[in-house]
């Protein structure tokens, strides 16, 4: 949107143009209200956001000298993707780049020394600039940092913008600039000449394929230089060079070779009330048990609720950006959370309180026979704690005692007791019927987002968060059918929003047709 707004003030639009610019972005935001209005209610929730605010902001944006020149040499020198730097401080270089391949390169060095035109000029400054923030290169990165909103977005990401502008460019040098196959040719020279002094710097261990990139990028920029003028070489040459360069990094393989059926897993068929499962340590990693239809309570999302992380300790390890790992199946978190089943190795020990499900060479599904349905009722409630935390570090079994967060003073109660018949899954959340002897609450282990709507016998109650991050509802004594449907008020407004703009478009489009007949 930035580099859209820049190239739009560049344009110098008249006063229709900006209007229409306006008219058009407005549109656009209703149209996709359905789904901007619950991310952004959504955001302010999650760990993520505080992280940003509290970390991401104030930690200065820049890199150093020889990380900024690796990252360059690697978008200059497409084939050094995949390759692994001598140098320790050039390991892990960020993954995004904007490296476009040599024909777009050398075309777009072409544009820069022979298109003379405002739009030549305009991206080829606007790709210094964005390779600069994409590097993380001050001054350019760290004063953008310093900006409101940008200092807490991923402005790495302008190395896309980078890219564009490349294309841009050699998009400009085919339609109007002034070259021949010798120019490409020279291109190609420095190129390969780059190629062997940058080489000296990079191990010569590396996969196979790594050496081969070299030729996939520079072969067919070879073809070009002998059709210099000739689009249709120019666009066969850059699919197969793109293709030879990046299909060996994402080969095209079936879906069994990556998720092959998995016998241990079958047994799990005939299991109709929810559950979550886990695997332990590294085994079936996020998000792979997705693929066999199972809820992996490790999970791996780009926004993670801000309460659960908070429980992290009592029950997994935390890897940063990545997910959860689960050593300790035995902890009463895990149990609470529905986790009833677990892949382990076959060689690992079965945790107390688990049972041996199926075996194999080399994995074993096992059982939690103190997992918790996804609904229950407990015998203890404590209402009102001030460090519930701490608290359930302490706690063996969070049937017998659950915490339930309330306004005022601190007190523990005896709870129901109650009974609950059947939790069925349905649209958009779940169905409970519930038989309470006594008034009390039932917790269910669904983390609290905002949205939750919670009706008991067709009513709908304000329901509480129980055990720091999940849902709690109070039941008065007696049966009741008790509905938990997931339909947050943004969402609810986005979607009016999105469906009156479809109709309001589709009106005027229809009497626009009636009048021009």
């Amino acid at each position: 949107m930035t580099f859209g707004a820049a190239y739009g003030a560049f344009e110098r639009p008249n006063r229709r143009a900006i209007a229409i610019a306006i008219a058009s972005g407005v549109v656009t935001l209703a149209l996709t209200a359905i789904y901007l209005l619950p991310v952004i209610d959504a955001i302010g929730q999650t760990q993520e956001h505080e992280f940003r605010k509290r970390v991401y902001a104030t930690t200065p944006r820049r890199d150093r000298i020889e990380r900024i020149a690796g990252g360059a040499a690697t978008d200059l020198f497409p084939f050094l993707e995949g390759r692994t730097w001598r140098a320790p401080i050039l390991r892990n270089l960020p993954t995004e780049r904007m490296a476009t391949g040599s024909i777009v390169l050398a075309l777009a060095l072409i544009a820069v020394f022979t298109v003379r035109s405002r739009e030549s000029w305009f991206f080829a400054i606007a790709f210094v600039i964005c390779a600069l923030l994409g590097l993380r290169a001050p001054p350019v990165s760290t004063a953008l940092h310093a900006l409101p909103l940008f200092d807490v977005a991923l402005n790495e990401r302008f190395v896309f913008a980078a890219a564009f502008c490349l294309v841009m460019l050699a998009a400009l040098a085919l339609e109007r600039g002034r070259y021949d196959g010798v120019a490409i040719g020279g291109v190609l020279i420095a190129l390969a000449i780059g190629t062997l002094v940058v080489a000296r710097f990079v191990n010569d261990d590396g996969p196979q394929w790594a050496s081969l990139r070299i030729f996939a990028e520079l072969a067919p920029l070879a073809a070009v230089a002998f059709f210099p003028r000739r689009i249709s070489v120019i666009v066969g040459a850059l699919l197969l060079q793109r293709t030879l360069a990046q299909g060996l990094f994402y080969p095209a393989n079936p879906p069994g070779a990556a998720y092959p059926k998995i016998p241990l897993l079958q047994a799990l068929n005939g299991v109709t009330e929810p559950f979550r499962f886990v695997g332990r340590g590294m085994t079936l990693v996020p998000n792979t048990a997705t693929m066999y239809g199972l809820e992996d309570v490790r999970g791996y999302q780009a926004m993670t609720f801000a309460p659960l992380v908070e429980t992290y300790p009592l029950w997994c390890e935390r890897l940063g950006a990545w997910f959860n790992r689960v050593d300790d199946l035995s902890t009463p978190f895990l149990a609470m959370m529905n986790v009833r089943f677990a892949l382990t190795k076959a060689s690992d020990d079965i945790p107390p309180g688990w049972r041996e499900v199926a075996v194999d060479r080399s994995g074993r599904l096992i059982e939690n026979s103190a997992a918790l349905p996804r609904a229950f009722v407990p015998s203890h409630v404590r209402v009102g704690s001030r460090d519930e935390i701490a608290e359930m570090r302490e706690a063996t079994d969070f049937r017998e005692r659950s915490w339930i967060a309330a306004d005022g003073s601190t007190y523990e109660r005896d709870n129901g007791p109650g009974t609950l018949a059947s939790i069925r899954p349905r649209k958009l959340g779940f169905r409970v019927d519930a038989d309470m002897q006594r008034d009390g609450w039932m917790v269910v282990s669904q983390t609290d987002w905002n949205g939750w709507r919670v009706y008991v016998d067709g009513r709908r109650i304000r329901h509480q968060r129980a055990n720091h991050a999940f849902v709690g509802v109070y039941l008065p004594a007696g049966r009741h059918t008790v509905r938990l449907t997931f339909m947050p008020q943004s969402f609810v407004i986005g979607r009016a929003i999105s469906f009156a703009t479809i109709g309001i478009l589709a009106l005027v489009t229809l009497i626009r047709r009636r009048r021009s007949v």
